[in-house]
C-alpha cells in the first residue's frame, strides 16, 4: 500500500516555530500536490474574538493567497476556539490530514521544552505528527532516521515515510534506529529481517 500525502494540517499562531512548520508544510505539499489545511485557534474567553477573528481572517486570506500565488499550494483556512491542543486533535479528527506538521513551542510556551499543545497532539492525535524546531527552516529532507522496535510491526509503518523519501529520490539517506528493551541471542537476526524488509520496500519490491 503506497501511502499518499494529500492532506497537511498545519496549526499556526505566528509564532517563529510554526512559521517554520508552514514553510515546511508547504514544501511537502508541493512535492505531494497536496493541500494546506490552514488552522488558527483563537483564545478563549477573549472579550474581543470577534474583532480578532476578522483581523484575522483578513491575515489567514491574504496568507493562502500569497501561498498559491507563490508556490501553486491550495490552502483551506480553518477557524476554531478553545484550548489549543484540543483543537488541533479535534480539527485533524474532523478533516483527516494526511500529516500534522507544527511548530515545537507556540508563542507562550518555553524555548527549551517541547509546548504542552504539541505533546497533548502526539499523545492524542490519529494522523502522524512532525514537529518542526524553531532554530531552523526544514527543507527538502536530506537524512531521514527511522527508529524503530525489532519486530515487523515497525516496518509496517515504513509507508508513512516512503513518500518523502520518493520525492527526494537518491538524495535523501535513510537510517535505522533499533531500540532495544534488553539484549536477546537473537536480536541480530530479527534486526536484519526488518532492515532487509524496509530496504525491499525502499528499491521498490515487494
Amino acid at each position: 500500500m503506497n501511502y499518499m500525502i494529500k492532506k497537511i494540517l498545519v496549526p499556526s499562531d505566528h509564532s517563529e516555530s510554526a512559521l517554520n512548520a508552514l514553510d515546511t508544510g508547504i514544501d511537502m505539499a508541493r512535492s505531494n500536490n497536496a493541500i494546506i489545511q490552514l488552522l488558527h485557534v483563537a483564545e478563549p474567553g477573549d472579550h474581543q474574538v470577534m474583532e480578532k477573528e476578522k483581523r484575522a481572517q483578513d491575515i489567514y486570506d491574504a496568507m493562502a493567497g500569497s501561498i498559491f500565488q507563490r508556490y501553486g499550494v491550495k490552502t483551506e483556512i480553518i477557524f476554531a476556539a478553545g484550548n489549543p491542543g484540543t483543537v488541533i486533535v479535534r480539527a485533524a479528527y474532523e478533516k483527516k490530514p494526511d500529516v500534522i506538521v507544527m511548530g515545537a513551542q507556540g508563542t507562550s510556551e518555553k524555548a527549551h521544552a517541547v509546548g504542552s499543545n504539541v505533546y497533548f497532539v502526539v499523545r492524542h492525535a490519529k494522523s502522524p505528527v512532525l514537529i518542526i524546531p524553531k532554530e531552523a527552516q526544514w527543507h527538502n529532507f536530506k537524512n531521514i532516521l527511522y527508529p524503530v522496535r525489532p519486530d515487523h510491526g515497525g516496518a509496517m509503518q515504513f509507508d508513512r515515510v516512503r513518500n518523502i523519501l520518493s520525492k527526494n529520490g537518491r538524495q535523501c539517506s535513510f537510517e535505522i534506529l533499533t531500540i532495544l528493551a534488553k539484549k536477546q541471542s537473537d536480536d541480530a537476526a530479527l534486526i536484519s529481517r526488518v532492515a532487509t524488509e524496509l530496504e525491499n520496500q525502499a528499491t521498490g519490491e515487494e
